[in-house]
């Protein structure tokens, strides 16, 4: 079988200028990009982040857990939420508080009550167990907030404080055995408390609402079909609330009304418009409740 000839290759004389490149197949070659417009400047510039700062993704609270007993939540495992505690590398209590206003997410907090300064903590819960109203969220994640502050009741025929009643977190710790006798500043709350985590406990979860008299209200605007806070860029101008509470069972000689049922079902309504009163007409300030836990027992 016989090849075909090949041309011998040509050789370029000294001093003589190199070939000319053969011409360029558009097909098979292409040109290099040119920027348009700093394009591609754009997305190579480099990307600055502090990740140290970087706050927790905001996502939407999930509907509230209906009211009623028998509840059972767990705390996160220790080490799961480093925000919680203990301090690394035996720094001090205080580096875990946040001092930041507006920040989320899970940690603790220092703040002034009555001239007293407590502690508070926003901690994710794990839904174990719950009656049959709630039985399907099973599993779910909700954030409770919950502090040293006791809600101590004055003595209407004293006026005194009722200093024999403690704060929802000197309850938890109690109910999952910690030694309360030995809690005696802030930080042996804090240390207390993360001594618990991983940790199951029995509650009652409670609603609770206020129409807030010191900030603008909440109300629905029939032209956008959304709800809109009247504050003094609204429409309306600052309108505060009627300073109207709300509970789910009040006595004879409580100063706040039931929170209202869903007229068909029965069921308590967890958003709903404000009966109280302002200048003598309705409020209608839309009103969504919080929840409260109580009852703290152990499993």
């Amino acid at each position: 079988m016989s090849s075909r000839p090949t041309k011998p290759p040509v050789k370029t004389p000294r001093g003589a200028p190199p070939p000319s490149p053969a011409p360029l197949d558009k097909r098979t070659q292409a040109t290099p990009p040119k920027p348009a417009n700093g394009i591609d400047e754009a997305l190579m510039e480099e990307l600055h982040v502090d990740h140290g700062k970087v706050r927790e993704e905001f996502t939407r609270s999930l509907p509230p857990l209906y009211p009623g007993d028998g509840y059972v939540f767990e705390l996160p495992q220790p080490g799961q939420v480093p925000q919680l505690g203990p301090a690394a590398n035996n720094a001090p209590w205080s580096s875990l508080i946040i001092k930041e206003d507006g920040v989320r997410g899970s940690g603790w907090r220092l703040f002034e009550h009555e001239g007293k300064r407590r502690v508070s903590v926003n901690v994710p819960l794990v839904l174990v167990d719950a009656p049959y109203r709630s039985r399907d969220r099973q599993g779910e994640t909700h954030d409770f907030f919950i502090s040293n502050m006791s809600f101590a009741f004055k003595d209407q025929k004293t006026g005194q404080a009722d200093d024999t009643r403690q704060s929802p977190l000197y309850y938890l710790l109690r109910s999952l055995g910690s030694d309360m006798t030995g809690l005696t500043n802030q930080a042996d709350y804090m240390a207390a408390f993360v001594a618990c985590l991983g940790k199951r406990f029995k509650a009652q979860i409670d609603w609770r609402a206020e129409c807030s008299a010191k900030r603008a209200a909440r109300f629905y605007n029939p032209e956008s079909d959304r709800e809109e806070v009247a504050d003094e860029k609204s429409a309306w101008g600052k309108i505060v609330g009627c300073g109207t509470k709300y509970r789910v069972e009040v006595g004879q000689k409580a100063k706040a009304k039931k929170i209202p049922r869903d007229a068909e079902t029965g069921d308590l309504l967890s958003n709903f418009g404000c009966i109280g009163l302002r200048d003598g007409n309705e409020c209608n300030a839309v009103l969504r409740v919080n929840m409260d836990l109580r009852n703290f027992r152990a499993i």
